[in-house]
């Protein structure tokens, strides 16, 4: 290894160290180390934006953009309500919960899937009496899974794809075999089984839940546009080059234009709310 290679790499482990330890701070972390190798001379200033990967980050705030409107609808809160008043019992209600919460993951970005459906797990805890905790760790557990399911579920997704080439469809298909979905897929099913087990003794009956009512159908109409587009996008080419980002770009920009024109969901909350802690961690990284 060269000298540069291994001040690389000494950064990089201190900046993964940095990361664990002081997660609350992580993008602040990230370009500390980038603000190091540009002192140190191995990263050009001038190259910093030919290394920053563009179309994973507008794959990404297109998807978070997205992803706030959709919870601003209540679309998601209205659908959980609706699957836990039909639940026999609490077991139940945390295995649909569970699986709901990985439904909406492999779309939408984990920590706003956990935001979607984490406050009507605490709405039936608190009516039952009960921790919220085995309802939660459902939610969590099935969304990180999920996550990995398609390129838009989750940041590391989209930069494997990225890596690899991969289109939105390889991970339904690869190469003529069963992709990385179906892998998934066949997992989340075994931590139902789990989860099911671990919690089988919770059989309290589950009391109705106050019902939401849906804002607008219009990010439900956005979210599937944006899905859409990029199945459809992943066949030309450039997807993984630029395509991608413009269609997630143009679909949230779309949303937020709506936004301006209608009272109600305000564009300021949908912006501020948007996870840019972690847009710019993989900005830095």
């Amino acid at each position: 290894m060269t000298l540069p290679q291994i001040i690389c790499t000494v950064i990089f482990l201190l900046v993964y160290i940095l990361v664990v330890t002081f997660h609350r701070y992580k993008s602040i972390v990230a370009w500390i180390g980038v603000v190091v190798l540009i002192i140190l001379g191995i990263l050009p200033l001038s190259r910093i934006a030919y290394h920053i990967n563009w179309n994973i980050l507008g794959i990404f705030w297109g998807s978070l953009v997205i992803a706030e409107l959709f919870i601003y609808s209540k679309i998601p809160a209205y659908i959980a309500e609706a699957i836990i008043d039909r639940s026999r019992n609490m077991v139940w209600a945390i295995l649909w919960l569970s699986a709901f919460s990985g439904i909406i993951s492999a779309f939408v970005e984990n920590v706003a899937t956990v935001l979607i459906v984490a406050p009507i797990a605490f709405e039936v805890s608190r009516k039952l009496k009960t921790s919220p905790l085995p309802f939660i760790l459902g939610i969590c557990f099935s969304s990180n899974l999920q996550g990995t399911a398609t390129l838009v579920g989750d940041p590391p997704s989209m930069i494997l794809a990225s890596a690899t080439r991969m289109t939105f469809n390889d991970f339904f298909f690869f190469q003529g075999k069963p992709g990385l979905f179906f892998a998934v897929e066949l997992a989340a099913i075994v931590s139902l089984v789990v989860i099911y087990l671990l919690y089988r003794r919770h059989t309290e009956k589950i009391s109705v839940v106050r019902a939401e009512k849906i804002v607008s159908l219009i990010p439900g109409f956005l979210l599937i546009a944006l899905i859409a587009g990029l199945a459809i996008g992943s066949f030309l080419p450039h997807f993984m080059d630029y395509l991608g980002g413009i269609i997630c770009c143009g679909v949230a920009l779309i949303g937020i234009i709506w936004s301006f024109f209608t009272p109600k969901i305000k564009t300021f909350h949908v912006l501020k709310d948007t996870d840019w802690e972690t847009f710019f961690f993989k900005e830095g990284t």
